[in-house]
């Protein structure tokens, strides 16, 4: 029975950890986090700190990890097709039960991992194939990834008014034409350049 006690505090402490960090990540790069003012913030000893981790970046990391898993394990329970409306709501759903965590995640470039994972995710979920050209599709992908990203960022400081199911029409009214682009869409034209 003792070990579920343990197991418990444990798991507090760890929360109590987590919440601290993103309190602090809010103000400062994770590089800048010191073991002192997130011991401090959380209030908890820093023997208890390194009896469940080594530095800042690795609890940040498993906040990372957990959120990522959550938005994969629920994108991967849905039965509707992949980049569909209904699948980018269960990503909406995820970011707005979390905001605090995606706009760290979102916001601060140092998180490659995130950003590398949301890729493979677009990837995935999205045919990219449009093009016969592998550095014109890369380009397509990173600006529709960014743009998406910007209009997440900006939904999550406005506090997620925008109803869930409004932004993903939006997004699908803005991105949506990026599937048919065709070789000949992207070609050099005269008339358009005057």
């Amino acid at each position: 029975m003792e070990s579920v006690k343990e197991n418990r505090r444990a798991h507090m402490t760890k929360i109590r950890l987590k919440k601290a960090l993103i309190k602090l990540r809010q103000n400062k790069p994770l590089r800048c986090v010191t073991v002192k003012e997130l011991c401090t913030l959380a209030d908890v000893s820093r023997s208890t700190f390194y009896l469940h981790y080594d530095s800042p970046e690795e609890v940040f990391y498993e906040i990372e990890d957990t959120a990522l898993s959550r938005r994969e394990t629920a994108l991967a329970k849905s039965q509707y097709a992949k980049g569909s409306t209904e699948y980018w709501l269960i990503f909406l759903d995820n970011i707005e039960q979390y905001p605090d965590i995606y706009y760290i995640l979102f916001t601060q470039t140092e998180e490659k991992k995130f950003k590398e994972r949301i890729r493979e995710t677009y990837i995935n979920a999205v045919p990219i194939k449009f093009l016969n050209n592998e550095d014109k599709n890369n380009l397509v992908i990173n600006y529709t990834i960014a743009g998406n990203i910007a209009i997440l960022v900006s939904w999550i400081k406005s506090g997620c008014k925008m109803p869930q199911k409004e932004l993903a029409n939006l997004r699908f009214a803005i991105f949506g034409k990026i599937n048919t682009l065709t070789d000949e869409d992207t070609k050099w034209d005269e008339k358009r350049s005057a």
